[in-house]
Parts: C-alpha cells; structure tokens; sequence
C-alpha cells in the first residue's frame, strides 16, 4: 500500500466508502460507532448526553444542563453541536427554542446501554417498564 494510499484510507468518511458492489455497510456501520464513542469519550458531553436521554420525549434546555452541572453556554454549545454531527441528539420540533431530544437514529446498543444505565441509578424505572 502506498502512502497516498494510506492517507486516502484514513480519512474516509462513512459516505466515501465504495467497493465495487456499492456501499460497504460493514465499515460503514463500524464508523459510525467509532464516532459515537469518541464523541461520547469526553467526559462534558457524556453527561450532557445523559442529561439528554434522561430527560426522554419532553427533552432538555440547555439552560437545565448549565444548571445542572455549571457548565458555560459556549462550552455547552459547542458539546451539543459534537452530538448532533455525529448524530446522537437533535433539536426538538414543536417544542421551545433550543430544546434538545435524543436522535431517533440512535444505534440500538447505546439505546439498550443507556436504559440499563437508567435502570441501575433509578429503580422504580423497572417497576414502570
């Protein structure tokens, strides 16, 4: 492999990725998590992504997630703005402005390691399940 090559290879984009039968939905899939993870590597925007999620359908305002753990609102957006380029959080329609909701597109093996998160810390969740 060259190091032209090489250099094309890692920085592929999920879109890029072509064999010559199509798309390659394996790796496609593969960085797609890898995405996630690393946005979800930094201890700020984990919690503010657990916020999110705990907050379910009604969704959260940035102005509960400084509250909540003293965060700026610079450093807030520019977590919040990570999560939706990788997809995990959107801006909630039919709600007030800036109110953020969990992506409808959220890889089902976060979604299950989120409600057994939620599960563990809240016990009556189990009860209502």
């Amino acid at each position: 492999m060259t190091t032209q090559q090489v250099h094309q290879t890692n920085s592929l984009t999920p879109f890029a990725l072509k064999g010559s039968s199509g798309f390659l939905h394996g790796e496609v899939e593969s960085l797609r998590y890898c995405e996630v993870f690393e946005a979800l590597g930094h201890e700020t925007r984990l919690r503010v992504f657990d916020f999110i999620y705990r907050a379910g359908e009604k969704g959260a305002r940035p102005k509960d997630i400084i509250n909540c753990y003293g965060v700026d609102s610079g450093t807030l957006d520019f977590h919040l703005k990570r999560l939706m380029a990788v997809g995990l959080v959107v801006l909630k329609s039919g709600c007030l402005r800036g109110t953020y909701s969990v992506s409808p597109n959220l890889p089902l093996g976060l979604t299950l390691m989120f409600d057994s998160r939620q599960a563990q810390s809240h016990p009556s969740y189990l009860a209502s399940a």
